[in-house]
């Protein structure tokens, strides 16, 4: 074995800090939805500043995904859990106390720190021995986050004294996942903390980097197949970048190890000139936090060697879907006649649906040879939910509500699809930080721009049938972003900076 098997004592704690940071994921941006017809009246502001106001943590969202390799290259990944966490719930406990301003600010700064939750929670998930339960147990906190923030917010109003006291309580959330993941080992695994985001994320000569850390990198990627199916067979490759032709020779007759396929190729149990065994002291240097010089490269590139442009897009059209929904659906039904608690409680059945749908399809999706196909099934669902709340929006909310849910879940199978294929290149990081980055960066526009059509056409039907032309070019694009050569290196080139290719 290349890591050490975390102690059983150590699953519960790991179980309740992954989910108490989940939680963490959702609530200060879905909570907003429901009450922004009051939050725009206390402010004396218009469609625009909601518009604003919704959009304001996508492209916070954006900026943090694509800057998360440089960031988490130069620290360890429990420093960032801990950093988001106060990040966030600082800023929610601030921004309802202060004018419009403060509010966007606080919304911004709160919503940097939950995408960098959103990249950190499934790295360390991934890495240890417990793969399926903390992946299962991300995503389900991650949607009941969600529903939280739909469905309590105006009984917290009333309650609370108004939507100020409704907004700021959030903040407890990050004050009880700080103190479950300091009782817990999360983020501290030596195979994940530091190298296996030096692996993903940062780029590095293939010199630079120890053989124990390439181990606990093959490792991280073995950890996540894991999840997805079977381990590799002896003397399988394990997908990773040419030039450090990471192969596991488990089973062989000469034993599980590392072959390098680099100039100085370090070898790990068969030994090399430049290879070394896994000892203590190079399992301690491996979890120690990673402390290096990165060569950014451009997610643009990224997105070109890899040819996951079209999964880019996919992914960006459904986040824009999602958050338009987010934001304006609850203004949608009280339009409609429907009332604020009535609505919110709407978008809670929203979100419960994507829960088991959350948990049971990613593991189909991942073993699916033509993913595009689901991605594609699951973006019908989003057409046919948008059309019902289009042309009859108070006929039948609660069935919309459960169609629209069911296609909105799409997101978990998006991001599963970027985990796979990310691991068959061997940079999941990287790619997920370019696939990401660039999809919310399409989807920012997406808040604010209905809120400015709903104003100029003055109602709701315009703006519904702009979203349903997008949900629509969403279902197209799905079956390109799916297919497997897609996300396939090309000629087998690695994502790679100069330094790395003399």
């Amino acid at each position: 074995m290349v890591t050490r098997p975390a102690h059983p004592a150590a699953r519960p704690a790991l179980v309740i800090a992954v989910a108490a940071a989940a939680l963490n994921l959702r609530p200060g941006v879905t909570s907003v939805g429901p009450i922004l017809g009051d939050l725009t009246a206390h402010y004396h502001a218009g469609t625009r500043a909601a518009g604003l106001v919704t959009a304001a943590p996508v492209f916070a969202f954006a900026l943090t995904s694509l800057l998360a390799p440089r960031l988490l290259a130069r620290n360890s990944l429990r420093a960032g859990l801990f950093g988001a966490l106060a990040l966030t719930g600082l800023s929610l406990a601030i921004r309802p106390w202060g004018d419009l301003t403060l509010f966007v600010a606080g919304t911004f700064t709160a919503a940097i720190g939950i995408g960098l939750l959103a990249v950190l929670l499934p790295v360390v998930a991934r890495g240890g021995d417990h793969t399926r339960l903390l992946i299962g147990t991300f995503t389900t906190a991650l949607q009941a986050g969600a529903t939280l923030g739909f469905v309590t917010v105006v009984p917290s109003a009333h309650l609370l004294g108004g939507w100020r006291g409704a907004l700021a309580v959030w903040s407890l959330l990050a004050v009880v996942a700080i103190a479950a993941l300091w009782r817990s080992p999360l983020g501290s695994d030596p195979m994940i903390d530091g190298p296996a985001v030096r692996g993903a994320g940062a780029v590095h000569p293939p010199e630079a980097v120890p053989a124990a850390e390439r181990t606990a990198e093959i490792g991280a990627v073995r950890g996540l197949r894991s999840m997805l199916g079977p381990e590799p067979e002896s003397g399988a490759r394990v997908a990773g970048e040419p030039g450090r032709g990471a192969v596991v020779a488990g089973g062989s007759e000469r034993g599980a190890g590392v072959a390098g396929g680099s100039e100085r190729g370090a070898g790990v149990a068969g030994g090399s000139e430049h290879g070394a065994g896994v000892t203590g002291r190079a399992e301690t240097e491996a979890g120690s936090a990673a402390k290096s010089v990165v060569r950014w490269v451009n997610p643009l590139t990224v997105l070109r060697r890899t040819g996951t442009v079209p999964l880019a897009v996919f992914f960006g059209l459904q986040a824009l879907v999602a958050f338009v929904v987010i934001g304006w659906l609850p203004s949608v039904l009280e339009a409609a006649g429907v009332g604020p608690a009535a609505a919110g409680g709407y978008l809670g059945v929203l979100t419960c649906v994507a829960v088991p749908i959350s948990f049971l399809a990613p593991p189909l999706v991942a073993a699916s040879a033509r993913p595009g196909r689901w991605l594609a099934g699951f973006s019908l669902a989003t057409v046919a939910g948008i059309s019902g709340f289009l042309f009859g929006p108070a006929a039948a909310p609660l069935l919309w509500s459960v169609v629209l849910g069911a296609g909105l879940s799409v997101f978990s199978l998006a991001l599963t699809v970027i985990t796979v294929r990310g691991a068959e290149i061997g940079r999941p990081l990287e790619l997920s930080s370019a696939v990401q980055g660039f999809g919310y960066l399409i989807a920012a526009a997406g808040p604010w721009a209905v809120g400015l059509i709903r104003r100029l056409a003055e109602g709701w039907a315009v703006p519904l049938g702009v979203l349903l032309a997008i949900a629509v070019l969403q279902t197209l694009v799905a079956l390109t972003a799916g297919r497997s050569e897609s996300a396939a290196p090309r000629h087998h080139s690695t994502i790679d900076t100069p330094t790395e290719r003399r």
